[in-house]
């Protein structure tokens, strides 16, 4: 009976009364008897009726929980893969600012050897001062040669630092949005858990209930069963 709808066992009960009195007893201890019964039987109906409405709402409210879980844990998976996304980027930039420490220091050998002859040629400069013209003039050029090539490794090396801040800048930002991205995934683990728990609370209310409704369903069974036996 638990599995029909409460409006069936109301035209049940109402039925049962139409044909009821030709066939009990005029007595009146019988006719108090079948009004108790009947109005035990509406009871249940009733009850029925009240417990089928707060499982349906329970199973409502359950199915929409299963929704929102299933909603967050796809936008964990997003932020997840944007996360990937961002690290991967990140390693890739830390690559790139390694390759560029070692150039500069390479940069700064050079210049630092390009210093060191430029130095030794002008001290040979002072010495063939009193040399001839020709090889004097070949000595300045080299010399000016030298000049300019540090000239143009000084600006190779500055790029190379503007290079190198743009990129900790890079590397900078990354790490906020690295960080940014952690945060999200807390906030929204914190939330998928809180869902899961909400969710397990959620369906131990409704075994609960359902324990209730059966234990009060075997009462009222009990009791109509203890109704009957004066008539047997």
């Amino acid at each position: 009976m638990s599995s029909m709808k409460p409006e069936v066992l109301r035209k049940m009960v109402t039925d049962s009364r139409s044909l009821s009195p030709p066939l009990i007893s005029k007595e009146k201890n019988n006719v108090s008897e079948m009004e108790i019964l009947y109005n035990r039987i509406d009871q249940q109906v009733e009850l029925i009726s009240v417990l089928k409405q707060r499982l349906d709402e329970m199973t409502k409210r359950w199915e929409r929980s299963e929704a929102e879980l299933e909603q967050q844990e796809q936008e964990r998976s997003k932020i997840q893969q944007s996360h990937n996304q961002i690290a991967d980027k990140y390693a890739n930039l830390e690559v790139r600012w390694r390759q560029l420490t070692e150039n500069h220091k390479e940069m700064i050998t050079l210049k630092d050897d390009y210093k060191n002859k430029c130095r030794l040629l002008t001290e040979r400069l002072k010495k063939l001062e009193v040399g001839e013209s020709a090889a004097l003039a070949v000595e300045q050029r080299k010399y000016h040669d030298l000049q300019k090539t540090v000239a143009e490794l000084t600006m190779s090396q500055k790029k190379h630092i503007s290079q190198q801040t743009s990129m900790q800048e890079k590397i900078k930002s990354l790490e906020n949005q690295v960080e940014s991205m952690l945060e999200k995934e807390r906030n929204l683990l914190e939330e998928v858990q809180q869902g899961q728990l909400n969710h397990k609370q959620s369906v131990s209310q409704f075994e609960l209930k359902l324990e209730d409704n059966d234990t009060v369903l075997a009462q009222s069974k009990n009791q109509n069963e203890q109704l009957k036996e004066p008539d047997i």
